[in-house]
């Protein structure tokens, strides 16, 4: 009984496997879908493209594109007549924390123009007097 073992046939088998077990993992990831969307008001939705803490607000353009409203880290939001109303904190993903200071930006949904204000307290001078503020978590 004489085996004889020839090496490049191993090695084509072996590359044969490696080559599917790539395919597979590129066929894989294309179906994966690693984004968080949730419909705040048509077309604007959260959207998280990696984490949560990379949450903004977007407009949907069509059935798989979006385009960003709002850039920041949302992490509160509210709907006042007719603006989206963003709070949000800068993300700085190298410390995995956020910043102290508040954004706040304005979505008109009449016309899509956003405008930023950098307190709570000149938020609500421009917009008319509101008692209290219902904010909805992002996460």
């Amino acid at each position: 009984m004489n085996l004889q073992v020839d090496v490049n046939q191993i090695q084509k088998s072996k590359m044969k496997y490696f080559i599917g077990f790539i395919i597979l993992l590129m066929f894989e990831s294309c179906f994966m879908n690693s984004h968080t969307e949730k419909k705040i008001i048509e077309p604007y939705y959260l959207i998280a493209a990696d984490t949560e803490n990379q949450m903004t607000i977007s407009k949907r353009v069509n059935e798989s594109s979006f385009i960003g409203v709002v850039q920041s880290t949302v992490i509160e939001y509210t709907i006042i007549e007719n603006y989206i109303i963003a709070k949000s904190k800068k993300y700085d993903v190298r410390s995995n924390t956020f910043s102290q200071n508040l954004i706040f930006t304005t979505v008109n949904l009449n016309n899509g123009q956003t405008r930023i204000y950098l307190t709570e307290k000149e938020l609500l001078a421009i917009i008319k007097p509101i008692k209290k503020i219902k904010w909805i978590k992002t996460f």
